[in-house]
């Protein structure tokens, strides 16, 4: 479902990852949440774009970002964004709202300037 050129892109820079970078991404997902539950809540499709709304839960069990597990659930709502060429994904983008989830199971903590 990988096309060979996939690119990431963030912050409006894109980063050929190719299908190695792909299972990269996903296996780091995995390692960190692996009871992992995605639910598409909405798909939409134009052309050759695809935009999926989804929820993701799961147990916050691996180290992420320099971020230690919590063994809590933790539950994240995002969007993506692919472009898709002959049936397989070339380009992804999207958000997820990751900063509430983290500071609700305590996983980061907002420090006071005072």
């Amino acid at each position: 479902y990988i096309s060979e050129d996939y690119t990431e892109i963030f912050d409006h820079k894109k980063y050929p990852l190719g299908i190695q970078g792909a299972i990269d991404h996903v296996s780091g997902v995995r390692k960190t949440y692996p009871d992992l539950e995605l639910t598409i809540e909405r798909q939409f499709a134009e052309g050759e774009w695809v935009t999926t709304c989804y929820t993701m839960k799961g147990t916050h069990h691996g180290e992420w970002m320099g971020i230690k597990p919590t063994g809590k659930k933790i539950a994240v709502t995002g969007v993506n964004i692919d472009r898709v060429v002959d049936g397989k994904i070339s380009e992804h983008t999207g958000a997820a709202n990751l900063f509430t989830a983290l500071l609700d199971i305590g996983a980061i903590k907002i420090v006071s300037g005072e």
